[in-house]
C-alpha cells in the first residue's frame, strides 16, 4: 500500500531510466510539508504516472517482481483515492497512512453517531416543547376551570338566597289566604245577620 514515506514493496527503480532513477523527488523522498493536503497528494501521484508512461520500456528482464504486485496500477489507485475523497477533505484528515483504516472507519463511526446524537437532541427539543406547551394549555384549562368553579359557587349562593325568599313569599302568601278566607267566613255571617235584620224590622 501507498505511504507517505513511499511504495512499500520491492525496488521498482531497477527497471527504470536513470533519469527516473535520479529523480529523488519522484521515488526517494515525499515533501516534508506538514500537514500536506490530499489534493497535493493526488496530484503528485499523477505526475508519477505521467512520468513513469513516459519513460522508455527499458525493464530488464531478469527483474524480479512479486507476483502481489502485479496487478498494482497506479492510475486505479489513484481513482480510489479520488473516490474517497469528498469536499470536506481537510489537511487534517490525512494520516500517515493515505488508505482507508480502522481510524478513518472510526472516524465515520463518529459522524455518524455525533449526526444520531444531533437528531435525538433535536427530537428531546421538540418534545420538550410540546410538553412546555401542554403545560401552559393545561395551567390555563386549570385557571378557567377554577374561574367556572367560583361562578358556580356564586351563582349557588344566589340561587339558595332567592329559594329562601321564594319559601319566605310562599308562606306570607298561605298566611294572606287563610286570612282571607277567613275575612270571607265573617262577610258571610254579617250578610247573615243583616237579613235577619231586616226581616225583623220588615
Amino acid at each position: 500500500r501507498l505511504t507517505r514515506k513511499g511504495l512499500r514493496g520491492p525496488d521498482l527503480r531497477a527497471g527504470l531510466p536513470p533519469r527516473l532513477q535520479r529523480n529523488q523527488h519522484t521515488w526517494t523522498s515525499w515533501p516534508k510539508k506538514k500537514n500536506t493536503s490530499i489534493y497535493g497528494f493526488i496530484t503528485y501521484m499523477r505526475i508519477l504516472s505521467s512520468n513513469y508512461r513516459k519513460a522508455p520500456q527499458t525493464v530488464v528482464d531478469d527483474v524480479a517482481i512479486p507476483e502481489d504486485f502485479g496487478d498494482f496500477s497506479l492510475a486505479k489507485t489513484i481513482r480510489i483515492i479520488e473516490d474517497r475523497v469528498s469536499d470536506d477533505v481537510t489537511e487534517d484528515h490525512l494520516q500517515d497512512d493515505i488508505m482507508p483504516s480502522a481510524g478513518d472507519e472510526m472516524e465515520a463511526q463518529i459522524r455518524f453517531l455525533k449526526a444520531k446524537l444531533r437528531v435525538m437532541q433535536e427530537e428531546l427539543n421538540r418534545l420538550a416543547y410540546e410538553c412546555n406547551r401542554k403545560d401552559d394549555e393545561n395551567s390555563t384549562l386549570s385557571s378557567k376551570l377554577k374561574d367556572l368553579e367560583e361562578e358556580k359557587a356564586r351563582l349557588q349562593r344566589t340561587t339558595n338566597v332567592q329559594q329562601t325568599q321564594v319559601e319566605k313569599q310562599r308562606a306570607l302568601a298561605e298566611e294572606s289566604s287563610r286570612k282571607c278566607e277567613g275575612l270571607q267566613q265573617q262577610v258571610a255571617a254579617l250578610q247573615k245577620v243583616l237579613e235577619l235584620l231586616a226581616k225583623y224590622y220588615l
